[in-house]
Formats: C-alpha cells, sequence, structure tokens
C-alpha cells in the first residue's frame, strides 16, 4: 500500500544525491512531486522520474535570491496541484575555505541558499500546509554538530538550519504543521564529491577520501537519507514534531 497517495510534495535540490532520491522515494509511495533545481531546465531528473511514472512538474529556481524564489517554487506547486502536503529543503551550497579567504559574496551565498531559503519556502508554503495539516522536513548535516577546519561557514549554516527547524516547530504548532530535520553523515552525491576535492586540492584527493570511506563503511548511500525523509512524512510519525535526527549510522559519535 502507498502511504503517502494522493498527496503534494515539494523537494528543492532534487535533481540530484539526497534530494532526487527523496523525490524518488516518495513518488514510489504515491505523492505528486515538484522538483526543484537551480536552472530552468533539467531534462534528466524529470525524464527519470516520470518514465517511473510518477506524476512530476519541474521548477527551476536560483535560490540565491531565496524570497522570489520560494515564491516561485511554492506556486508552481500549487498551480499544477492546488495543495502542498510535504515540503523537503534539501538544496545546499557548500564552502571549503580558510577563515583568512572567505569573502562576503561566498558568505551570502551559503547563507541564502542554507538558512534564508528554507525559512522563505516555509512562510511563502505556510497557508497550504496548515490547509493540508501538512510537515516540513530539513535538510541539515551532522556538521551541525562540530567544526571541521576550513568548513566554518557551511557548518555555522547548518547549526543555523538546526535551530531554524525547532523553531519553526514551535511557531506552526498551533497550525497543525510538523517541522523536522534531518543530520545526514557524509553521503554519495555531488556535493560531497565536490567538497572532497576542495578539501584535499584534486580530484585524485577526493577520489582517495571516498574510497577510504567506503571502507570505513561511513559513506551513506542518499536513498538511505530519502527512507528516514519519506518516514517522517508518513502518518507513523505524526507525534515527532521539532526534532532533529542524525541519520548517519552512528559515526557522528568517533571512531
Amino acid at each position: 500500500m502507498k502511504r503517502l497517495k494522493g498527496k503534494v510534495a515539494v523537494v528543492t535540490g532534487a535533481v540530484s544525491g539526497i534530494g532526487r532520491a527523496t523525490a524518488r522515494a516518495l513518488g514510489e509511495q504515491g505523492c505528486s512531486v515538484l522538483i526543484h533545481g537551480p536552472t530552468q531546465d533539467d531534462a534528466g531528473a524529470v525524464a527519470e522520474l516520470t518514465g517511473r511514472g510518477f506524476d512530476v512538474a519541474y521548477a527551476g529556481q536560483d535560490l540565491t535570491d531565496p524570497v522570489p524564489g520560494a515564491r516561485h517554487i511554492v506556486q508552481a506547486a500549487t498551480s499544477r496541484w492546488g495543495r502542498i502536503d510535504i515540503l523537503v529543503s534539501n538544496a545546499a551550497a557548500m564552502l571549503h575555505r580558510p577563515l583568512d579567504a572567505v569573502t562576503g559574496a561566498q558568505w551570502d551565498t551559503v547563507m541564502a541558499v542554507n538558512v534564508k531559503a528554507p525559512f522563505f519556502l516555509v512562510q511563502a508554503a505556510r497557508r497550504e500546509l496548515t490547509r493540508t495539516q501538512g510537515c516540513v522536513i530539513l535538510v541539515s548535516s551532522t556538521n551541525a554538530l562540530g567544526v571541521q577546519r576550513n568548513n566554518l561557514v557551511y557548518d555555522t549554516s547548518k547549526a543555523a538550519l538546526n535551530h531554524l527547524a525547532m523553531g519553526l516547530a514551535l511557531e506552526l504548532r498551533d497550525d497543525g504543521v510538523r517541522v523536522n530535520a534531518l543530520m545526514p553523515g557524509g553521503t554519495r552525491s555531488p556535493l560531497l564529491e565536490r567538497w572532497q576535492e576542495e578539501a584535499s586540492g584534486s580530484r585524485e584527493g577526493a577520489r582517495q577520501m571516498m574510497e577510504a570511506g567506503e571502507r570505513r563503511g561511513s559513506i551513506a548511500e542518499p536513498e538511505w537519507i530519502a527512507d528516514a525523509a519519506v518516514a517522517l512524512a508518513s502518518g507513523e510519525m505524526n507525534w515527532v514534531n521539532g526534532a532533529v535526527i542524525p541519520v548517519d549510522g552512528g559515526f557522528r559519535l568517533g571512531r
């Protein structure tokens, strides 16, 4: 039985990695899905999901300008289906730079995509989510729980996102809207590959970092994170609200 049949989900950052896996998993459970990407067209993601028989639409929007971007994404979903039940804010910007090398523009980009965009997506979707008694899932990171050298801006943005999840849960509790955050650890995706390349300084170094993680067993597949998102979106977890949930196989706890 499809657990989410008849519901409508919006998934940002859905053209690859965790976002694409989440859109696929929601479609498999009966959702209609609006997938978002940063460009005006992404035929690959749309073709894959429609090829599976899912009801899918695409919204291309640059979330470095998050206020109009959020409104456009929400409007695209309501224009197509007339409702939103599930909002998954997954789009993320990564930055790995030494303290003295970070520019104001880089700081602003990371905070716009990772913190400001989720806030304004929820603001734009609040009326629909209240009407459907829906839920919000913010995709954070275990980076929020600590700091890594040269990763301060990204880590700070994810810590802020965790706090945002709790604050939004409180603000929307009386509306009947649940808000939770998932904190993946290292997950196979283009974002992780770019981070590894920046951290190591080369593609070969990135490959070696990935292989080391695979040997430890600490690299997740994006589908594993998607399963957690589907569980949070289902009626089976209706009493989970304001939670910040690690999804990393326990590797945040140490080696």
